[in-house]
Formats: C-alpha cells, structure tokens, sequence
C-alpha cells in the first residue's frame, strides 16, 4: 500500500467501525436506596397557619406534612358512571403539593382533574400563569363523563403560583351557592 491516500481511507475506516472514543464509564449504583440529589434541609419549619393564610383563597381540605403542604380539591359537581359503577365524587380529586425550597423559591407539583372539555381551558390557564404541564392521562377507563387527569409543575413567588392556581380552579370549579339565610 504505497498510496497514501488508500492508507488514510482505511486507518478511517478501522477507526469508524472500532469507534475512537474510550467506553462510557459504568454508571455506579448506590447502595443506601437514597436519590443521588437529595436536597438540603427545607427552609425552617413552615406551621399550618402560615400556609393557610398564603394559600387562603384555594378552595379545598388541607394537611402539613414534613413541610409539604397540600390541598385536596374533590370534584363534587361531577357525576361519574364507568363500567365498575358509580364512582363516589370523594375519589375524583385534584391534589395540589406546595413547598419551600432551600433557594427560597415556592415549588408545586399538582394534578387536576378534568373533563375532557375542560381540558384546554385547564391546560391554557396552566401555560398562562407559568405553570408547566408535565402529563396527560387517562383517569378511568370508559367512563362518563370523560376524565383526565392533569400533572403540572412550577416554581418562583409563591404568592404569584397560589394566584395562578387560583385562576385554574376558579375556572374549573362551579360557584359554590349561597347559604340559605
């Protein structure tokens, strides 16, 4: 092979077909069954009252849990029949998770449940407030009405994400009536 050009072409071939980078060092595995990204310490303890009092215009029952606080919003306006029968509005449910992080941002994972007519509106008012739909999904199987469910995820002032949510489920929400009085 006194072509220079043929030794060339096939030094680049022998490279291309046996590859010329080192083998992708193995991932290592922990052993404590603890994520490799496990966060600081929250930011103090947060009490009931305080969470209460920032996120006091959200409908719904509320529970503190190692400094996550969330909000359970049952669909009581729907009436739901699937092939298993009735569904029990108390099972139809949005969740909402709120916290603090150590860098002092307000954080919130949630999931909305809605009727596949609401679910552009749920989804724009989401988008539109700065929230980001993560999933879509099914909740039942041949049920009617027709429900999804809604996974979302923000963070930033927590006072602008209880307003934002706010929006959402005033949306999604019927009026509550009046008391008789």
């Amino acid at each position: 092979m006194r072509n220079p050009l043929i030794r060339v072409l096939s030094l680049a071939a022998i490279i291309l077909l046996a590859g010329c980078a080192a083998p992708p060092p193995q991932a290592t595995r922990q052993t404590t069954g603890e994520p490799e990204t496990r966060p600081a310490a929250l930011i103090g303890h947060q009490d009931l009252t305080v969470w209460q009092e920032k996120t006091a215009s959200l409908p719904g029952d509320r529970v503190l849990h190692d400094d996550v606080y969330t909000i359970t919003v049952q669909r009581e306006d729907l009436w739901v029949h699937s092939e298993i029968g009735e569904v029990p509005s108390a099972s139809l449910a949005s969740v909402i998770h709120f916290w603090m992080c150590t860098c002092g941002k307000g954080k919130v994972i949630g999931e909305l449940v809605v009727r596949d007519d609401e679910v552009k509106t749920a989804c724009d008012d989401l988008s539109a407030g700065g929230l980001l739909v993560t999933s879509l999904s099914p909740v039942l199987l041949s049920e009617h009405p027709r429900l999804l469910s809604i996974h979302f995820m923000a963070e930033g002032n927590l006072e602008g994400l209880v307003k934002n949510l706010h929006d959402v489920l005033h949306d999604l929400l019927p009026p509550k009536p009046l008391a008789a009085g």
